[in-house]
């Protein structure tokens, strides 16, 4: 009686230290458990039936020999490589090369013949890898995305074209920006207050004499497929500055990322309708005193940052600043 409940109170410990959810960890705390109690002379098919285990697994536990490995046995009515490459050869014939394996046996059977089932059918063919159309057909080649890489300034340039909302509700002005994709520099931008071909070459031309950018040079300029962008005007004038052309894929909404990444800030901020109306308004000041817009803006940029005294901050306004700077006069586009 004392080995007994000694037995039961080692049992219950093992049914603790076994965790529920490994079952091969559980399993060989059983193991060890049982061969431990089997020393200690309990019964074993009282064992067998607390734990559940048949005697033939506490039989090889204590004998230390492993269950044997069944080899995969091959049916005797199995298909030959014979009769498998003669199965082929019907389905690629070009009697049943546009047939289903359920077509192909009806066929048999209405001329009396049998080769074999359905299922065999789909079965040789999954062997061959061919559970697919088994015409000689054209296969369309795997598709790669197109990659535009800079390696050095002046390589490749993005612009794209967005709306400034203004003061006014339902007015928009309209900014041309283009930047070089390896620096992430601006190298031209235009506000305007309407969308077209002509500002966009105007902006292109402009863009290449601010930054000196000569004729037949190595550079790509990307954009979306926007109209002023898939113009045949501004095809042509880029064609005949020797540049390549790049456009977005179609129906492709990230493939100008650099641009529209600099024209959230304008698009979907408060604060980014205030900066465009304020720009938009320096720009037509300029234009009435009869300054270029873009170096009256970046005299503005360059000197409002250090100017200290009201006769600095007066020298900028624009019916002053040509008195005090060399700023080119303002030519309307034609």
């Amino acid at each position: 009686l004392r080995l007994l409940s000694k037995s039961k109170k080692n049992i219950r410990d093992l049914k603790d230290q076994a965790t529920p959810g490994n079952r091969v960890e559980k399993r060989e705390v059983m193991k060890e458990g049982i061969l431990e109690l089997l020393q200690a002379r309990v019964s074993q098919s009282w064992l067998t039936d607390i734990y559940g285990v048949s005697r033939s697994s506490v039989n090889r536990w204590q004998k230390g020999t492993l269950p044997k490995q069944r080899l995969p046995r091959t049916p005797s009515n199995a298909l030959s490589s014979s009769e498998r490459g003669r199965i082929l050869n019907l389905l690629y014939s070009e009697e049943f090369i546009e047939d289903t394996p359920y077509q192909i046996v009806s066929k048999l059977l209405d001329r009396g013949e049998w080769l074999c089932s359905i299922r065999t059918m789909y079965r040789v063919l999954a062997e061959a890898g061919d559970i697919k159309d088994r015409r000689n057909q054209r296969r369309h080649p795997r598709y790669e995305k197109p990659i535009i890489q800079a390696t050095a300034p002046r390589q490749l340039w993005s612009w794209d074209i967005t709306r400034l909302p203004a003061e006014i509700k339902g007015k928009y002005y309209f900014l041309y920006a283009m930047i070089d994709v390896y620096s992430r520099y601006v190298v031209g931008w235009m506000i305007t207050h309407e969308e077209n071909s002509d500002r966009a070459q105007h902006f292109i031309r402009e863009t290449l004499r601010q930054q000196g950018i000569e004729d037949k040079v190595q550079l790509t300029i990307h954009s979306d497929r926007g109209s002023p962008m898939t113009a045949s005007n501004t095809v042509e004038l880029l064609a005949v500055l020797g540049l390549a052309q790049s456009f977005a894929r179609p129906r492709v909404s990230d493939d100008n990322p650099f641009s529209e990444a600099q024209f959230r800030l304008f698009s979907q901020s408060v604060g980014g309708a205030q900066a465009s109306a304020a720009l938009y308004s320096l720009v037509e000041t300029a234009k009435l005193n009869g300054i270029d817009p873009h170096d009256y803006l970046t005299l503005i940029f360059k000197e409002l940052p250090i100017a200290d005294s009201a006769e600095d901050f007066e020298k900028l306004l624009p019916y002053q600043a040509q008195a005090h700077f060399s700023l080119k006069p303002y030519q309307a586009a034609k």
